[in-house]
């Protein structure tokens, strides 16, 4: 089965023209030129050719992404030093690696374009195309293969991970996957990961220029031009205009309901409306929890309150009261060693719970499978995985100040695991529990009779480094399930308990609790 994708990025008109080539015109200008279209993948521009790669497109989606990246950090088209990827490595045995491309890879690699002998990197987790002596390193278990190029190392990773790798390509089936390390290999080679269309990886990446999540700027940073922000502006807006839209989708049918839609309260508001608008809690009642500025204390203190208390089977809106019951909040991470004896620890964000359950998850239920690492499964890490009990509900996931923070990122724990059936499935479509390491027997999938948290997952991403799903994406499923009628109204919101979840491992229902993959 064919899991699809989504792509978030609108409809724009392109900086490269027909050919594939970059257009060096000014951000401002090049909207003008009559022969530019647009190459973005979407719903309504979907991928044009199957078992074949895209070369026009990709080069353009390529050379957009390239461009950008010079444009916002400064860079002056005049002195864009952007040449081709045989120019690039000429003397590193470009030429000779052509016979060992497919005909369509070749003419992509003459059309994408390079930054030679600049310090300017292509996207934030990659250096750039790879050098032709390095494209086949990481790929030598297929070298007995009488098809032994078929792999290769296409983008070369940044020393994000240990033992990096990159953006890997198929040449057979004209599909790539991202392996941020060649530890990742057992997963992309397990015979069920879904790889995308070249294209679609790139428009991706383009989305996350667009939402800001990846900036190019001007300063000295370590992976130059690029910056990825824990959550931008964008993001943000989008989450709460989801959580509005689940939120109206709700009171919209709700019994007797006669108050305004958070799409009508919403509008810009005059002094004598303003009163009609209530944030979920207000800034006092958030920081009285204890919650620092960043995503969560903005979400929560921006989006409208409902007029009701469940946003979810069973999950209920936080007032100030509960917003305070955070069950992780007393605990800290030891000492670190190296710390000055003169400097405290820093406070560390902690698994913040926003939609809280009435029932508990209860860590007897739930034993490790690596009796040496108990928090391996754990629906949160060291330190969090010593707490024997805490309520069930959706929580946003600690970050830590690493390269790849998702402050928007979040977890629903559930107080019952599901999965063991074999149908709950995480976006990328490995099953709940599965192993997706293991190339056999599609990993044990369903062994230890479920998980507690991988429900609205992603699993493994084919864009970039795996990090939890984000509330955007939950937000959006909840409302589908509101409008489809799955989940039924009353006059507290959605009803049910937080059994309801368990839909999600049937056979008739499994489908309606997965999330489209994206980046």
């Amino acid at each position: 089965m064919s899991w699809g994708f989504e792509v978030l990025g609108n409809l724009t008109t392109s900086i490269v023209n027909l050919a594939g080539n970059v257009s060096l015109h000014g951000i401002e200008g090049f909207f003008s030129v009559p022969e530019l279209t647009s190459w973005r993948v979407t719903p309504d521009n979907p991928v044009r050719y199957t078992g074949s790669l895209d070369v026009e497109r990709c080069a353009a989606l390529h050379n957009e992404i390239l461009w950008h990246g010079w444009n916002k950090s400064g860079g002056r088209p005049e002195d864009f030093p952007g040449v081709n990827w045989y120019e690039q490595y000429r003397d590193d045995g470009a030429g000779d690696s052509r016979k060992r491309f497919s005909a369509p890879l070749a003419a992509f690699l003459d059309k994408a374009l390079s930054t030679s002998n600049v310090a300017h990197s292509f996207f934030y987790h990659l250096s750039g195309l790879n050098a032709p002596s390095y494209m086949w390193d990481n790929h030598e278990w297929y070298q007995d293969d009488p098809d032994k190029y078929r792999y290769l190392t296409l983008y070369l990773a940044h020393s994000m991970a240990s033992h990096p790798d990159g953006l890997v390509y198929d040449q057979r089936e004209h599909k790539a996957i991202m392996q941020m390390s060649i530890h990742d290999r057992d997963v992309a080679m397990n015979g069920r990961q879904e790889w995308l269309p070249l294209e679609v990886i790139l428009t991706g990446w383009l989305d996350m220029l667009d939402v800001g999540k990846v900036q190019a700027v001007p300063d000295d940073v370590e992976w130059q031009p690029w910056i990825m922000v824990p959550y931008s502006q964008k993001q943000l807006d989008a989450t709460v205009a989801a959580f509005d839209r689940l939120v109206d989708a709700i009171e919209s049918r709700m019994p007797n309901y006669q108050g305004p839609s958070v799409a009508e309260s919403q509008h810009v508001l005059s002094a004598s409306e303003e009163v009609l608008f209530q944030p979920v809690l207000s800034v006092d009642d958030v920081e009285a929890a204890g919650i620092k500025p960043g995503f969560a204390h903005s979400f929560l203190t921006k989006a409208k309150r409902p007029g009701f208390r469940y946003i979810a089977p069973g999950l209920a809106i936080p007032t100030p009261e509960t917003l305070k019951l955070q069950p992780f909040a007393d605990i800290k991470r030891p000492r670190d060693s190296w710390l000055p004896e003169d400097e405290e620890m820093p406070d560390e964000p902690y698994p913040l719970l926003i939609f809280s359950s009435s029932e508990n998850y209860e860590t007897w239920r739930d034993p490790p499978r690596h009796p040496k690492f108990p928090d391996s499964d754990r629906p949160f890490s060291y330190p969090y995985h010593q707490l024997p009990s805490f309520s069930a509900g959706l929580y946003f996931s600690p970050t830590h100040g690493g390269p790849f923070d998702f402050e928007d990122g979040v977890k629903l724990v559930l107080p019952e695991p599901i999965g063991a059936f074999g149908y709950a499935r995480k976006a990328d479509g490995s099953r709940f529990g599965e192993n997706i390491a293991d190339a056999t027997a599609l990993g044990g999938y369903g062994r230890r009779g479920g998980t507690f948290s991988d429900l609205f997952q992603l699993g493994y991403n084919p864009y970039a480094e795996m990090h939890d799903v984000q509330l955007e994406q939950v937000l959006d499923a909840w409302c589908g399930l509101v409008e489809s009628g799955e989940w039924m109204i009353g006059e507290d919101g959605v009803e049910d308990t937080i059994q309801k979840f368990k839909d999600a491992d049937t056979r008739s229902k499994w489908n309606k609790y997965v999330v489209p993959i994206k980046w």
